[in-house]
C-alpha cells in the first residue's frame, strides 16, 4: 500500500507565485464568526496552470533520478500531468490582498473611509504573495514595522495630550530651584568681575 509506514513518497508540490486572483465575501452579515465565502479562482489563469504543470513535470524528473532502491513511486506516471494537476490541485489557504495596503488600509494600517481607529495588521494587507513565496517571514516583518508605527504614534499622543499637571508643592519647589539658580549665576558673575 502506498504511503504505509516507512515507505517514502512525495505527497504534494507547492506553486507559490501565481498571477491569478480570487475573491471572498461575507457569508452572514449578522454573524461575525461565520466563515467567509472564498473563490480562489485557482488555475483559472493559463499562466498559473502552465506553471503548475511544469512544476509537476520537473518533480517527476527529480523522482526518476533517485536510485531504484530508494523506493520513489510516481503515482501519476500513467496520467497526463495536466489532468493530474486539474484533479488534485488545492490551495494552502495562505491568502493575501484582502485588505491591501493603498486601497483598503493606509500607510499606517488604518482602514480607509469611515471607520475610525480600526487597523488591519496581518498578511491580508500584503497586495501580492512576495516573490520569496514565504508569507511567514513577510508577516513577521510587517508586524514589526507596524509596531514601530504604533509606538511612535502613541508616544506622540502621550507627549502632546497628557502634559503632567503640577500641584502646588511642586510649583513652589520649582520656583525655589529657579531662584537658587539665579543666585548662583549672580555670584559667579561677581567672582569673575572682582
Amino acid at each position: 500500500k502506498l504511503g504505509s509506514e516507512g515507505e517514502p513518497y512525495l505527497t504534494l508540490a507547492c506553486f507559490l507565485n501565481s498571477v491569478g486572483f480570487g475573491n471572498f465575501s461575507i457569508s452572514d452579515g449578522a454573524d461575525p464568526f461565520a466563515d467567509p465565502i472564498v473563490h480562489s479562482n485557482m488555475l483559472s489563469y493559463p499562466a498559473d496552470f502552465a506553471a503548475a504543470v511544469e512544476c509537476v513535470e520537473n518533480l517527476q524528473k527529480v523522482m526518476k533520478s533517485f536510485p531504484s532502491d530508494f523506493g520513489m513511486v510516481d503515482i501519476a506516471a500513467n496520467i497526463p500531468v495536466a489532468n493530474w494537476v486539474s484533479a488534485t490541485c488545492t490551495t494552502s489557504w495562505h491568502f493575501v490582498g484582502g485588505c491591501a495596503a493603498g486601497s483598503v488600509v493606509d500607510g499606517h494600517f488604518k482602514v480607509i473611509g469611515g471607520l475610525n481607529n480600526l487597523r488591519v495588521i496581518d498578511a491580508s494587507v500584503i497586495p501580492k504573495v512576495p516573490t520569496s513565496g514565504g508569507l511567514l517571514a513577510s508577516t513577521y516583518m510587517l508586524a514589526e514595522f507596524a509596531s514601530d508605527i504604533l509606538i511612535d504614534e502613541y508616544k506622540y499622543v502621550e507627549r502632546y495630550t497628557n502634559k503632567p499637571k503640577s500641584k502646588g508643592k511642586a510649583k513652589k519647589h520649582h520656583k525655589k530651584d529657579t531662584k537658587k539658580g539665579k543666585n548662583k549665576k549672580v555670584k559667579k558673575v561677581k567672582k569673575n568681575t572682582a
